[in-house]
């Protein structure tokens, strides 16, 4: 009898060096679609990557709601390593004063159907204030599954107030 239980020992032996080396193994680096990026750690700084900014619009006089791919910053850029950049953040400027009444949505686009899928309103929906010297800036997440951009009203056409034009850029955030 006891060399029946005998027979399995290797195979317990390896059992259990398997997962002791699993343990000791460096966590899995995971993203939800970037696949090579970690969560960043409390000592981790983000850094905004300006060099891969999509333009969505320049000196723009109206934000129209998007419609079949009019208007949107290509995401090609955001590619790193084989995986994507999933967050960014939405930087608005402007030459003057001026506000955009209205929800401001921000759309996901694909290519593939031709459409804009609304991910949300910025500013939860609220009027975006503002002036030469003060941007708004909003960070988005998940929009690294659409190929690319676009802001707009979300019930119709915004237009900024004293005839401002305005610069609409997304910039990925890499941890």
């Amino acid at each position: 009898m006891a060399r029946r239980y005998l027979a399995f020992l290797p195979a317990v032996a390896a059992a259990i060096i398997a997962s002791a080396l699993y343990a000791l193994a460096p966590a899995p680096r995971h993203g939800t679609l970037q696949g090579f990026q970690t969560a960043p750690t409390a000592a981790q700084a983000l850094k905004l990557r300006t060099d891969l900014a999509a333009a969505m619009h320049t000196a723009a006089t109206s934000l129209p709601v998007p419609s079949g791919g009019s208007a949107g910053g290509s995401l090609a850029s955001w590619s790193l390593g084989g995986g994507f950049f999933t967050d960014g953040v939405v930087l608005i400027t402007a030459s003057g004063t001026t506000t955009l009444t209205g929800p401001v949505g921000l759309y996901g686009g694909l290519v593939s159907t031709g459409k804009e899928y609304l991910l949300g309103k910025l500013n939860a929906g609220n009027d975006v204030a503002l002036t030469s010297s003060a941007g708004y800036a909003e960070r988005v997440s998940g929009v690294g599954a659409f190929d690319y951009l676009a802001i707009g009203g979300v019930s119709g056409t915004i237009t900024p107030s004293g005839g401002q034009n305005v610069t609409v850029t997304a910039s990925p955030i890499q941890y």
